[in-house]
Order: C-alpha cells, then structure tokens, then sequence
C-alpha cells in the first residue's frame, strides 16, 4: 500500500497507522534540501511484509517529508 496523502493533524495521522502494530517499523524519510529546523508537510508510506534479520516479518511505515 502506498498512500500520498498530506497529514497536516495528529488525528490524520492516528487514522492513517490505526492497523498496524506495536513492533512494526517507523522511518522518517527526509529529502535533500530539507535540512534546516522548520515544520514541513509530510505523508505516510507504509509496506507490509518487510523481513527483519531475526526472520520476523513486520509491517514499516515511512513518514516521508
């Protein structure tokens, strides 16, 4: 699943990761010329079935800025 959805609220954002669990993986994705402190609009990107060195499969969700 990929969603490019513009988050602008913590509500948006609960509603967007609602069915994913505890142990799965959050990575905040930043794209290059975004390096100064400042807020920026972001979208969430999750892939389901990524393999964990330990063989254990998880769900990863990208909080791409």
């Amino acid at each position: 699943m990929s969603n490019k959805k513009t988050y602008c609220t913590i509500a948006e954002l609960k509603q967007a990761i609602k069915e994913f669990n505890d142990n799965d993986i959050v990575v905040v994705e930043i794209h290059e010329g975004h390096r100064n402190e400042d807020l920026y609009d972001f979208y969430v990107d999750s892939i389901q079935g990524v393999s964990l060195t330990t063989g254990e499969i998880v769900s990863e969700v990208r909080i791409c800025i």
